[in-house]
């Protein structure tokens, strides 16, 4: 019987868990979805497929063989690759909501009837294999996707009909897009320095409305994570090191140009003259006026 006529009959153990095998979907991959998880009583595991584990709300701690532990928090990820031995830490966080989705090798034979062709998989697995065991941080597009999954998952229940396996497998491959894109630009941030990531940021954007959670949504962060971070590499508040280049962008236009402050303020990405002055004086020790004239002589 083909995919697509049979009747799908998810396991689900115990309330408040779905979960939907490769064969189930027709795809090479699964999907379960928890909204209750302690992780006491887990014996070790060692799976053929990838795992990626999506953490809506909680914490989950998981140990790996090699002595590592996967630490993540509501709005993080983590992956655990093909034949990693892994289990829950000893500690207990409480209850939380996580989704997972389970990558199997192409033509393993669990599988045949998917949405990407032989090649494009291979390259998904491939890229996640590349990335191993590791934490990432769940940008909005991604928490997006995995809302809408859960949804269609909700919707159709132990036994979805047709147009309802066609919508699991679309938003699945969803998912998985965001996946990606997720991973490959927080792949980029690691591997140059991060600081200088977020500086050409800011001197890219500094005459808009910027702000810590701006930054922090755009590179995949926590806000709170991502400042921490910039200030132990930089040594400077992220907020601080905006206004500061703003003043250095002011303090060039003073120097080559006459234009009004007013104009310069507002240029240079300050809301207001006022705010402008208060903060030019405060970095400088002088007024704008007294750096201008003071500069040329």
């Amino acid at each position: 019987m083909s995919a697509k006529s049979r009747t799908v009959k998810p396991h689900v153990p115990s309330p408040g868990e779905l979960a939907y095998n490769p064969g189930d979907l027709g795809l090479p991959m699964g999907v379960l979805y928890r909204c209750s998880h302690e992780s006491h009583g887990h014996p070790p595991a060692r799976h053929p497929g990838h795992y990626l584990i999506y953490l809506l709300e909680g914490h989950l701690r998981t140990k790996l063989e090699d002595g590592r532990i996967l630490d993540a928090r509501g709005g993080m990820m983590y992956t655990i690759t093909a034949g990693v031995e892994h289990v829950p830490d000893e500690v207990a966080f409480g209850p939380v909501e996580n989704a997972l989705i389970s990558l199997w090798p192409p033509r393993a034979g669990c599988a045949t009837e998917c949405v990407f062709d032989d090649e494009e998989y291979e390259q998904i697995f491939e890229s996640i294999t590349e990335r191993g065991c590791d934490v990432w941080h769940m940008p909005k597009p991604l928490l997006a996707s995995l809302r809408r999954l859960i949804a269609v998952m909700a919707s159709a229940g132990e036994e979805p009909v047709p147009y309802q396996l066609l919508g699991l497998r679309a938003k699945i491959c969803d998912v998985l897009v965001e996946t990606l894109r997720a991973c490959s630009a927080q792949n980029a941030v690691r591997e140059t320095e991060f600081a200088g990531a977020i500086e050409q940021y800011v001197a890219a954007h500094y005459d808009e409305e910027l702000s810590v959670s701006r930054i922090a949504e755009y590179m995949g962060y926590d806000p709170t994570w991502l400042q921490k971070r910039f200030k132990r590499e930089s040594g400077y508040t992220l907020n601080h090191y905006i206004q500061d280049h703003r003043v250095s962008v002011a303090k060039q236009m003073l120097r080559e140009t006459e234009r009004e402050i007013t104009d310069i303020a507002l240029e240079s990405g300050f809301g207001s003259s006022q705010h402008f002055c208060h903060v030019f004086r405060k970095i400088t020790g002088m007024t704008a006026s007294e750096y201008r004239k003071k500069r040329r002589g």
